[in-house]
């Protein structure tokens, strides 16, 4: 970036109340000094330098501004659940105009204080800020606050947080698509590899009573947290957490469909550890219904998929997966990258005849 002011955003928010976007900021306050560059890190927390008078203000306690875009002449302020995004115009700073400054927060503390001028432009989940700024609007009115699975969605996040989960569930735009795809194709019995805190397993079930659930998690931490993310949600009677290495469990699955013990699934979701994603989709294809849809979460990898320089273990892998499911007899597929407030990825969706 072209630019010789360092600039910080500062700002409160209250606790949020629950939902999937209910960040709320009471104030945000820009400060850009017009000469020095800042060299400390983008993550920084230290106590930025003394500022001079802000550039602009927005203090509304009594409403607080959600996130969304908010215009200011030429000044454009996006903000997201992850991050806040100012577009400077030629006319007020000395800065590159084709420049957009991303600021981000940490989900479970007050809005932190970055140094725009040492912005990592490879960190893709902020370098589109409209990307998620789309989700925190068009996700109220697809799925307003007043559905009686907010409250539950909400509180397995907030839960998985506190216990130490990584972050790294489906967005809240994903998680519905993939019930909505269940609810369309009236799936009665599905397969999730890769469970985590129960997020994505409370969007299925939620959004649809007449399904039922084999959620399948490695790690014994999370299958708890699960577990009682699930029963808080009132699904335990709908979602079964099976505690297990994806590979040996879902053998298991398998010879117990074959057994006609347990029914053929209608719908597989596979979100676990990458490398093994080529064995969870022969695994997968051996005991779904005909006509049955395998979604593999994860494969485009930000673009480095089509890098076939690439050779890091989970990009061979999902490149293993793309060109193996390609050729696989009575599967037909498609890669389909995604943007959004999770970033850029993509789907592998493959119907399996």
């Amino acid at each position: 970036m072209a630019s010789q002011a360092a600039c910080f955003v500062s700002g409160s928010m209250p606790p949020t109340t629950g939902g999937p976007h209910t960040d709320k900021f009471k104030s945000l306050t820009l400060c850009c000094p017009l000469g020095g560059e800042m060299s400390r890190s983008r993550n920084s927390e230290q106590a930025p330098p003394q500022l001079p008078a802000p550039f602009f203000n927005i203090n509304n306690p009594d409403q607080p501004f959600q996130v969304g875009i908010l215009q200011f002449g030429s000044l454009s302020v996006i903000i997201t659940r992850y991050s806040i995004t100012v577009s400077f115009p030629p006319a007020h700073l000395p800065i590159d105009p084709a420049s957009t400054v991303v600021f981000a927060k940490s989900p479970s503390t007050p809005l932190q204080q970055h140094n725009m001028a040492a912005r990592d432009n490879t960190d893709t989940a902020r370098s589109n800020p409209v990307w998620g700024a789309v989700d925190s609007y068009a996700l109220p009115h697809s799925h307003p606050a007043s559905r009686p699975n907010t409250k539950a969605l909400a509180d397995a996040l907030a839960a998985s947080r506190e216990a130490g989960l990584p972050e790294i569930s489906v967005s809240a735009a994903q998680g519905k698509f993939l019930a909505l795809h269940c609810r369309a194709a009236g799936v009665s019995h599905a397969l999730e590899v890769g469970t985590l805190g129960g997020y994505s397993a409370i969007w299925l079930a939620s959004e649809n009573p007449g399904l039922h659930l084999t959620t399948v998690e490695y790690n014994a931490v999370h299958v708890e947290v699960a577990r009682r993310n699930i029963e808080a949600a009132g699904l335990s009677d709908r979602v079964d957490v099976v505690h297990g290495a994806g590979v040996d469990v879902l053998a298991r699955l398998r010879d117990e469909v074959r057994a006609g013990t347990r029914p053929p699934f209608g719908f597989v979701f596979i979100d676990a550890d990458k490398v093994n994603n080529w064995e969870y989709f022969q695994l997968a294809k051996q005991m779904v219904k005909p006509n049955s849809v395998i979604c593999v979460d994860n494969v485009v990898r930000k673009g480095k998929l089509a890098d076939l320089g690439n050779n890091e273990p989970v990009i061979l892998a999902s490149r293993l997966l793309v060109e193996n499911v390609g050729k696989e007899p009575g599967v037909d597929s498609v890669v389909l990258q995604t943007v959004g407030e999770k970033s850029y990825d993509g789907w592998l969706w493959a119907v399996v005849s």
